[in-house]
């Protein structure tokens, strides 16, 4: 049986601070669900991202800006 420990999603910025992502399946973000890479650099409002889905749905990793 196949394993799929990740997936990948997109999302957009709806609130920098507090960090609030919108996801493609209607689900908000919060920051306590982010995981945010160094190099991801500052966010901002309407800033499209690139999200790690780690399996569960538990954490989201951003690892770029579109």
């Amino acid at each position: 049986m196949a394993s799929n420990p990740v997936a990948v999603c997109t999302g957009k910025v709806a609130s920098a601070s507090p960090l609030k992502i919108k996801t493609g399946q209607k689900l908000t973000l919060s920051e306590k669900h982010v995981i945010k890479c160094r190099e991801t650099g500052k966010l901002e409002e309407d800033d499209n991202v690139v999200l790690l889905r780690q399996q569960g749905g538990q954490k989201y990793i951003i690892v770029g800006v579109f």
